[in-house]
């Protein structure tokens, strides 16, 4: 492999929700057999918003006067109603909480 490529590949992170303890953590690693009915393990997008702060799978996110939830779709992100959530707009997006933490903000 040529040099200085692994420092150009994108760090994965992730953050996950506990159901249980209604409480997110930021893992130092994942294990293979982590129980997926009392966790939700989210995605770090590799974007910021507005305000520096890293936006996960899973984030609410403020649009103009919008709330939307990003999530991931054919290997891209997005936020609700399709609108696709990229680096020429994170400077008018802002993160406002999660659907774990805070689901009644999408309504």
């Amino acid at each position: 492999m040529q040099k200085g490529v692994y420092d150009k590949m994108r760090n994965l992170k992730f953050r996950v929700w506990n159901d249980k303890a209604k409480k997110m953590y930021i893992p130092d690693h994942i294990a293979n057999d982590i129980d997926m009915e009392k966790y939700q393990v989210m995605q770090f997008t590799g974007l910021l918003d507005k305000n520096g702060k890293e936006i996960y799978e899973g984030d609410i996110v403020k649009i103009g006067s919008r709330n939307r939830q990003v999530f991931m779709r054919l290997g891209c992100w997005f936020a609700e109603m399709g609108q696709e959530l990229g680096y020429y707009e994170t400077d008018k997006v802002e993160v406002i909480g999660s659907i774990w933490e805070n689901k009644e903000l999408l309504k």
